[in-house]
């Protein structure tokens, strides 16, 4: 199965520590994308609830469809891309030999009891544990609480932007009371280039040089530079444990790793 088209990505990869990556996990939009167009959100609901939750909330961006949300009862709902604080079972157990008192970046979810899924519905990348780990599949009840970002509004949007000669299209949610967003995915096109990339997807990352690594994208955000232009950022878990953040621009690729090529 062929890979995806590439992304390019700009010149230089930096190493951001997880306290920087919380700041900066939710984008803000140049003012004129801040608006955006409403997109239609879709709900999958399960047979019964599972510790308090009873849907995940899916859209489809790009021709894909996938959940960003799970969804309870009221307000309650975790987003892909937060940022939350973890806690074990009574014997201080969390699956996947997670810190039970570490974070984690929430990067997937699943239907309980379908498909070979158990009760492990949501998916986390561990921010703080300094070694590489895959993503791992826990119970909401392994989370302590939400840290960032708090105030997420059910109001899925699509803004488009132009960063040179690249279209983007950015999938986001606002935040309440504020002029920031919170970033779900963004679909990027460049001539015959097509790609989209979204919170929770395995990414191969190449920079100029031979060097590769892969990691699972745990944000996306966008910012101004110097001159006022846009820059688009997308937050990678690094092989080390750490993260790293890469402009969109030219020189470096990230490219979507299909399910089917991983080991």
């Amino acid at each position: 199965m062929s890979l995806p088209s590439f992304i390019n990505l700009l010149s230089t990869i930096h190493t951001i520590c997880p306290m920087i990556y919380n700041i900066v996990m939710a984008g803000q939009f140049p003012t004129e994308f801040l608006h955006g167009q409403p997109v239609a959100t879709y709900t999958h609901q399960f047979d019964g609830e599972i510790f308090g939750f009873h849907a995940l909330q899916e859209v489809v961006f790009a021709k894909q469809r996938f959940p960003i949300a799970l969804k309870g009862q009221g307000n309650d709902a975790l987003y892909l891309g937060q940022h939350v604080t973890l806690k074990g079972d009574s014997r201080g157990y969390i699956p996947g030999r997670l810190n039970p008192h570490g974070s984690a970046t929430i990067v997937g979810f699943a239907e309980p009891f379908s498909q070979g899924e158990s009760d492990h519905i949501v998916k986390v990348v561990e921010s703080d544990n300094g070694t590489r780990d895959d993503a791992v599949s826990i119970k909401p009840s392994n989370i302590q609480e939400v840290i960032s970002p708090l105030d997420i509004k059910d109001d899925i949007r699509i803004g488009d932007m132009q960063v040179g000669g690249t279209r983007i299209d950015l999938l986001f949610t606002p935040l309440k009371d504020s002029k920031n967003t919170h970033i779900l995915a963004l679909h990027h096109t460049r001539g015959e280039e097509d790609t989209v990339i979204k919170i929770g997807d395995n990414v191969d990352v190449q920079e100029r040089g031979d060097q590769r690594y892969d990691g699972y994208v745990t944000g996306i955000s966008v910012d101004t530079d110097a001159a006022g232009y846009p820059d688009v950022l997308v937050h990678v878990s690094h092989l080390d444990g750490k993260y790293v953040s890469v402009q969109l621009v030219d020189y470096h690729r990230v490219t979507p790793i299909p399910v089917s090529n991983k080991n």
